[in-house]
């Protein structure tokens, strides 16, 4: 009988593996065009939507050959963020799905928030700390120019770091604009954080007397996409959406490094005067923050539970293997609690404490979102949460064209 098979699959264009996700997808397809069709019932309730979607092709590192980014299939991230975003809006075909999520209007501009934390010079990137990955920003880019944004109206940025080489020579389209504050970047246009006296600047209440100072590119573009990380923070947890624009901003002070090493106990656990507050609620509540973030995907392609700056690591709730996951949103608080969640369990996992995470506390509090968690690692359910799960392991598989 395996004789026969392997014959079989010798002579088809898919893997064994691929024709078990076909066959698995069969009457998961027709489901999924059901409920694409009525697009109502992916909003049966006012509970924000947070999506993820997963899927074991997408990276293929040996962990021990080159480096862990040279190792991301485009393709198959292209496919999970179409999954994504026609889940998380109800929208019948790609298309659609981005012109909910971007309300463009001719001229604007879209600016793409990645991390790139672990980047300090113009010689740093090629190594295995975690760092933004350009598949995910590529296809992204791919959904914003079918929707007519022109190529050099969409930003990428990571003020407070640089954007190297190793990023931008595989970003697809080559008329992207990058900025950064830092000049030692030639490929880098240059920012700068608004001034003191800007009225773009707004007020700290943790602490009370300080000023959230936001980027030049956040003031001028119209629509913000945020694409955290997921991974771990040895002092603040976690390194989420909130703390990914804690390089967006500085504060009152002139020099934006010591201003922001200032302001870091008011986010870490272990320093934070008020535990039950955290400065990072303040960044994400400046109006160009808050008011302009129309998608935000958290990138779980590969990624770390303890720390935001080591080399990736297996993850024991993925079968110890890399998540793929992308996580999809617009609620701010449910797409980290979700995130937090994973990190939480897999911390537990190897033996850590729960994860703090006051800044999920502190931005519902201040009305920035919903902050819930889940019932069990097994069950994955909420509350508070429109929380869905898409696997395509098994669910309807790439070579399924996608609705246009």
């Amino acid at each position: 009988m395996k004789e026969n098979l392997d014959k079989l699959f010798k002579n088809m264009p898919f893997s064994r593996r691929g024709f078990i996700k076909y066959s698995s997808a069969v009457a998961g397809l027709y489901l999924a065009r059901q409920w694409l069709k009525s697009p109502s019932l992916a909003f049966a309730n006012s509970n924000p939507r947070v999506v993820s979607v997963h899927d074991s092709d997408a990276t293929n590192w040996d962990y021990a050959t080159g480096y862990h980014w040279q190792y991301i299939d485009q393709s198959v991230v292209n496919d999970m963020v179409k999954s994504g975003i026609m889940a998380l809006t109800g929208a019948t075909n790609v298309l659609n799905a981005w012109k909910s999520l971007i309300p463009y209007q001719a001229g604007e501009a879209v600016v793409i928030k990645v991390n790139f934390n672990n980047i300090y010079d113009c010689n740093s990137g090629d190594d295995n700390d975690i760092d933004a990955y350009p598949e995910t920003v590529n296809a992204v880019i791919d959904g914003l120019t079918s929707i007519g944004v022109p190529a050099n109206n969409i930003w990428i940025t990571d003020p407070s770091r640089g954007i190297p080489n190793r990023f931008i020579n595989k970003i697809n389209n080559p008329n992207i604009v990058y900025y950064t504050t830092k000049h030692w970047y030639n490929r880098n246009s240059i920012t700068d954080y608004v001034p003191t006296n800007s009225s773009h600047a707004s007020p700290t209440t943790h602490p009370p007397g300080d000023l959230v100072r936001p980027a030049q590119i956040f003031v001028d573009a119209a629509h913000l996409i945020n694409i955290p990380l997921l991974k771990g923070h040895g002092a603040g947890h976690m390194t989420l959406g909130m703390k990914n624009h804690y390089g967006s901003v500085t504060f009152s002070g002139s020099n934006q490094d010591s201003e922001r090493n200032r302001m870091h106990k008011y986010l870490e656990p272990g320093m934070n005067p008020d535990p039950a507050k955290s400065i990072l609620a303040d960044i994400c509540n400046n109006p160009h923050i808050r008011d302009k973030t129309r998608l935000i995907i958290g990138d779980g392609l590969y990624g770390h539970p303890i720390t935001n700056w080591q080399s990736v690591a297996r993850w024991k709730i993925f079968d110890n293997d890399d998540p793929n996951i992308l996580f999809f949103g617009i609620d701010p608080i449910a797409v980290d609690s979700v995130m937090c969640d994973f990190i939480n369990e897999e911390q537990k996992m190897l033996g850590y404490g729960p994860v703090i995470h006051s800044s999920l506390h502190h931005g519902a509090a201040i009305g920035l979102g919903v902050h819930d968690h889940w019932d069990s690692f097994e069950n994955k359910q909420y509350s508070l949460i429109d929380y869905h799960r898409i696997d395509l392991d098994i669910d309807p598989p790439r070579n399924i064209r996608f609705l246009r």
